[in-house]
């Protein structure tokens, strides 16, 4: 084994043991339903805007009848109606 082979094995061990390290090195990525800035009011109206996405997509695929559709998604605009009244009188 000359100094060539030597060196280049340090490298692939360097690079190996950095690609291992580094993601300990950085911050974690923050979940926004786990800040604590965010109260469970916003959060439940955050996922009550999710279901009315997905709602949207199931009756844009064909899934769901459109009757069944507009009662579920009136539904869930009273339920984020209820939340926004709830946040709003916190705020108060």
């Amino acid at each position: 084994m000359n100094w060539n082979d030597a060196i280049l094995i340090f490298i692939i061990f360097i690079s190996t043991v950095w690609y291992v390290i580094q993601p300990m090195m950085n911050p974690p990525i923050s979940n926004p339903f786990d800040d604590d800035n965010i109260d469970a009011h916003t959060r439940q109206k955050m996922i009550l805007m999710d279901q009315i996405k997905e709602l949207e997509m199931d009756y844009e695929i064909g899934t769901l009848n459109k009757d069944d559709f507009i009662q579920q998604r009136n539904q869930l605009k009273r339920d984020i109606s209820t939340l926004l009244q709830k946040i709003k009188s916190q705020t108060s």
